[in-house]
């Protein structure tokens, strides 16, 4: 059986980025860095003078967004935030269809919230994945379920 974090990179990080990979090439960004890199890093990918962390949220699944927070774990927040001058930092949450994603400044006001930090959702705002990145991210989406059905005992455990 995978460990829990290889899981949960499986089943939403991985689609994740890829999702926002390819919103990013449709949009005619060339220079993406990123997704290559080793996974559980801070700030998953990186286009000409801006970098994205990249979640997906399960319970987002159809509309605007809905939460009073915008949330992110500890484990991805300030303690690990560095800020660059020539860089500008976002945290980007996937609705759970890959269809829309709410981006948020890393540098807004982060307030400890339980095992999360919140800040303002109206600090963020709202994108409209591109088609291609959505049917990409559905059909990988669907490629790594069928994998892990599939998993050979101990193949890919921790």
């Amino acid at each position: 059986m995978l460990a829990q974090a290889k899981l949960r990179y499986l089943e939403n990080d991985y689609t994740a980025k890829l999702a926002w990979t390819v919103h990013l090439l449709c949009k005619g960004h060339l220079d993406i860095q990123g997704i290559e890199r080793e996974a559980f890093k801070v700030f998953d990918i990186k286009q000409g003078s801006f970098e994205y962390e990249l979640s997906r949220s399960l319970e987002w699944d159809k509309g605007s967004y809905p939460f009073p927070l915008f949330r992110i774990p500890k484990r991805k927040g300030l303690d690990q935030y560095e800020a660059k001058a020539n860089c500008k930092q976002f945290y980007v949450q996937l609705r759970k269809d890959f269809a829309m994603a709410q981006q948020i400044p890393a540098d807004v006001e982060w307030k400890p919230s339980g095992n999360h930090l919140g800040a303002n959702p109206f600090d963020s705002y709202e994108i409209k994945l591109s088609p291609l990145a959505v049917a990409i991210a559905r059909a990988a989406e669907k490629h790594t379920q069928e994998c892990l059905a599939y998993e050979p005992a101990g193949q890919l455990s921790a």
